[in-house]
Formats: C-alpha cells, sequence, structure tokens
C-alpha cells in the first residue's frame, strides 16, 4: 500500500461506523433540540437545565442527530462550564460532523479541565480507559493529514491508557504514511504486547507486513 493511500484511508476510518448519519441544516439542527426538550416538559424541574440538556443530547446522540446533539451539549456546557461530560461529548459530535478544528479544540479544552478537577476531590473525572480525549484529538489531527501532532497526541494517548491498542496503532499508521517503517515497527511491537482481540492481532500482523516491505522497498 502506497504512503499516499494509506493517509488518505485515515481520514475515513473516523465516521465507518457512523456512514448513516443524516446531515441537518443548522435550523433543523435548532428544531430538533427544542422538540426533544418540550418531550422532557415534564420532567425539566426535576432534572433541571442542564440535566435536561444532558438527557436530550444523549437522546439525539444515540439517534445519530449529531447536529443537535451538539448544540445541546453546548447548552450543557453554558450552564455548567466545568461539565467534562459536556466538553467530551460535543468534540465527539464535531469529530463526527468532521468540523475538525472545532472538535480540537474541544478536545484540548476537555484535556485542560480534566486536569484542573483531578485536585478536586468531590469533583467528576475523565475514565481515561472509555474517554480518551487524547487519542481523539489524534484522530483530528490524523483526518487533517498533520502527522506530526497526531503522532504527539497518540503517544499521549498511549502513554496515559496503558491498556488501550488504538493509539499505538494510529502511530504506526502515521509512520507508515509517511514512509518510515523503523518507528512504525516500534510502535507495532509496542502494540503486540498489549493485544488480545484476534481482530486486532490480524491488524497489527497486517500493518506489520507493509512496514517490512518498506523496509525491503529501501525506505529509511
Amino acid at each position: 500500500m502506497h504512503a499516499q493511500e494509506l493517509n488518505r484511508g485515515a481520514a475515513f476510518w473516523l465516521n465507518d461506523d457512523m456512514s448513516g448519519a443524516p446531515t441537518r441544516t443548522p435550523e433543523e439542527a435548532a428544531a430538533l433540540l427544542d422538540e426533544a426538550v418540550e418531550d422532557l416538559a415534564a420532567r425539566r424541574s426535576a432534572l433541571g437545565e442542564a440535566g435536561t440538556f444532558a438527557v436530550v443530547a444523549w437522546t439525539l446522540l444515540h439517534a445519530w442527530e449529531f447536529e443537535a446533539a451538539e448544540l445541546a451539549w453546548a447548552r450543557v456546557l453554558k450552564l455548567e462550564p466545568k461539565s467534562l461530560e459536556g466538553a467530551y461529548q460535543r468534540g465527539m459530535c464535531l469529530l463526527e460532523l468532521s468540523r475538525l478544528d472545532e472538535a480540537a479544540d474541544a478536545f484540548r479544552h476537555t484535556i485542560e479541565l480534566d486536569a484542573q478537577l483531578r485536585s478536586d476531590p468531590n469533583a467528576e473525572v475523565l475514565d481515561w480507559i472509555e474517554d480518551d480525549p487524547n487519542y481523539r484529538l489524534g484522530n483530528c489531527y490524523h483526518a487533517k493529514g498533520d502527522l506530526d501532532a497526531a503522532i504527539v497526541a497518540y503517544e499521549e494517548s498511549a502513554q496515559r491508557n496503558t491498556v488501550a491498542v488504538d493509539a499505538l496503532r494510529e502511530i504506526a499508521r502515521c509512520h507508515l504514511a509517511r514512509n518510515e517503517p523503523t518507528p512504525a515497527l516500534a510502535a507495532l511491537e509496542r502494540l503486540d504486547r498489549r493485544v488480545v482481540k484476534p481482530a486486532t492481532r490480524a491488524q497489527v500482523l497486517a500493518l506489520r507486513a507493509d512496514a517490512e516491505r518498506m523496509l525491503r522497498a529501501g525506505a529509511q
């Protein structure tokens, strides 16, 4: 596989599982949000404003209504500026919508907010095994073709999330896209020590084969 093909493919793996998501105009998204909030009118007092918009945001997100869900998460953040859930999930909506610069800003904000809240024993912080803003920040850079920044973000993810495999796989893919088989193989060696699922092991084998072909072809 040519490096250009590897890099081009990276921009598409992000949304493969959501390829059927609808596209809404800003007016349609706002109308959907208003309708969903109205459906919760009877529970709004009990939920509170921020709780209402969080419930609505999750409902819209699960329906793949990413434009409206992003508006709902933005409202959550306006009501509760320290909501890590709101910050991270808004970033996820923006990523699904390929609004990559905004998504990157949202994930950077999530990382900064999480760091601030770590000193508060009563604060709800991120579970970095499930929700990893560094990995998602890497996704943003990767999709934009900024492989240097993507590798940095993925490495931060791999260092912090010591059981997940996604960041190391994408580090290898970034290096292959730059015709750098040696560091790609180094990332795959680290990844191989974490792999437990057969499907992931198959990915490792395929990426290693690409790197070894590059080496035999004389790439640096």
